[in-house]
């Protein structure tokens, strides 16, 4: 069987066997209530936003926390335990209304001080800390009264709103604070087994290395959910996430690949979006390391890998050709007509050779002396074990050593590949996939230090750049600094870009209300589905 493509909008709809998606409807009426929604992630989450550095721990955790905003469906950003704010005409003082009566999943109510308690845990010390280069603009968060707080900047931070909306999960001060700034990273009881939110969802249960329990928050102010419990299954195999898709165990999956959606061809019952987002697959570099501290060598890995090919067979064409690091969803910054390194093994070689890579002895490898040291062009390339990118880095590494590169591969399980790449910076070349939040502002992953930052790139034009058009006060004015950092990124590539690719979202046809938006946003939308009787 075939699956059907048509373009609604600006997104692209498969059909597997059934109607096209509805547009998204008004919340559930009482008597849809019920049933059981069974989802997957790949590794143990860690439930406590504000220390999770992995989009594991963050997909969970979007039904457990509230956020002051959140994006919708046009990455425009709308109230959720705020109602609305205010921004001072020189930019630096941004009032935050709460909306009153709000409760946690143990009763206590949520006020502006846990706001405050929040962004001061971000501020501190504390280590794991992935936002603390986001609002280092925040010079202090005031709580004015019970329900208003207010956040006095050093500088104009135009997308403080956008960030906050990105995973910035409001935590509760009357539990966190027992252990203090610092404690909270090895709180186990709260980061493991018995997170305290105000989402619509609360934990119920915790089986390491199993599942993840949800049950429906009746105190929830947005109003009770109409499915009853969500359940995340640990599954760190794509495959057998799929089969279980196929059996009717699982009832949602994301497929990072478009490629993967042949797997599940023929079956009754399913349904499959692939919907525009801000995420850009690729190829990490360690540019501390030999020989990718050159950007030389990284721009001549790029002409050296048919980008074109992987984008038809592994993202089976449901792509775009990747000039840099921001991605056309976010199109005011989004710079046109920028060189397009496609893919060139001759231009790869020129610029190879201009870094002093040279096969200089014949044995097919390029070498290069370097310390008085002849130095061979060789690396590992890694992944975790997921079928499509076993598949990438398999292409990648025929490419390369079409041009002299001794690459070796390494597969890892996905808790320990990411222990490798996100905690010890430990590899050489590796897979890896982003989502932005709906911003351009990249300085977490590629300035100097940037948490996210796993390949130690560092560019002090760029530091200044992300730097300047964080600050700016117009559109515009953001969108000419944004410009010349793609200028600079496009001859010093802090990675290797994939693919702008669509986001594949497969669910069962029995739940309904399902929006037509990117995986990480449609699950803010649970509360709102319900299943068919």
């Amino acid at each position: 069987m075939r699956v059907h493509i048509r373009l609604l909008g600006t997104v692209l709809v498969l059909t597997l066997a059934v109607t096209l998606l509805a547009a998204l409807g008004s919340p559930a009426a009482p008597g849809r209530r019920g049933g059981i929604l069974r989802l997957a992630t790949q590794t143990d989450p860690i439930l406590n936003p504000i220390i999770q550095t992995q989009a594991q721990s963050l997909i969970v955790n979007k039904n457990i926390f509230s956020t002051l905003v959140r994006p919708n469906e046009k990455f425009e950003i709308i109230p959720d335990l705020a109602t609305r704010w205010e921004i001072s005409p020189d930019g630096l003082v941004w009032t935050f209304y709460l909306r009153r009566g709000v409760r946690w999943h143990d009763g206590e109510k949520l006020t502006a001080e846990d706001v405050k308690f929040t962004m001061d845990a971000i501020a501190s010390k504390m280590s794991p800390n992935p936002y603390r280069v986001t609002f280092q603009a925040v010079e202090r968060v005031e709580v004015v009264d019970e329900t208003t707080v207010r956040f006095v900047l050093s500088a104009p931070y135009g997308p403080l709103t956008a960030m906050l909306s990105f995973n910035v999960g409001i935590v509760p001060k009357h539990i966190l604070e027992k252990v203090g700034f610092e404690g909270i990273p090895r709180f186990a009881d709260f980061n493991t087994f018995k997170p305290i939110g105000s989402g619509p969802y609360r934990v119920t249960e915790v089986v390491p290395g199993d599942h993840i329990t949800l049950e429906a928050f009746t105190g929830y102010f947005g109003g009770r959910p109409n499915i009853d419990k969500i359940i995340w299954k640990i599954i760190p195999d794509l495959n057998v996430q799929i089969a279980q898709m196929r059996s009717g165990e699982l009832d949602m999956i994301e497929l990072e690949s478009p490629g993967r959606v042949s797997a599940l061809e023929g079956r009754q019952g399913l349904k499959v979006l692939a919907t525009p987002w801000l995420s850009m697959p690729h190829i990490q570099l360690h540019t501390k390391r030999v020989p990718f501290d050159d950007p030389r060598v990284r721009l001549a890995m790029q002409y050296g890998l048919n980008r074109e090919a992987i984008i038809k067979t592994q993202f089976r064409s449901l792509a775009e050709f990747p000039t840099g690091t921001i991605p056309p969803g976010l199109a005011w910054a989004f710079k046109p007509n920028l060189p397009q390194a496609r893919y060139d093994p001759k231009k790869a070689l020129e610029l190879l050779n201009q870094a002093g890579w040279r096969d200089t002895d014949g044995d097919g490898i390029l070498d290069k002396v370097i310390n008085g040291v002849k130095t061979p062009f060789k690396f590992v390339l890694m992944s975790d074990s997921a079928a499509d990118r076993v598949e990438i880095i398999t292409a990648a590494q025929a490419d390369w050593k079409k041009l002299g590169m001794d690459v070796s591969l390494l597969v890892l399980e996905r808790a320990v590949w990411s222990q490798r790449v996100a905690t010890q910076h430990d590899f050489d070349a590796t897979f890896n996939t982003r989502t932005y939040p709906p911003d351009p502002d990249q300085r977490n992953w590629y300035s100097c230090g940037g948490p996210f930052n796993y390949g130690e790139y560092c560019n002090a034009t760029v530091d200044r750049l992300l730097a300047a058009a964080a600050r700016g006060r117009t559109l515009e004015d953001r969108r000419r600094l944004y410009y010349q950092f793609q200028d600079v990124t496009v001859k010093d590539p802090p990675v290797l870009p994939l693919a702008y690719p669509r986001d594949i979202i497969v669910y069962t046809d029995r739940l309904q209300n399902v929006p037509t938006i990117h995986y990480r946003d449609l699950l803010l939308y649970i509360p709102q589905m319900w299943f068919a009787r």
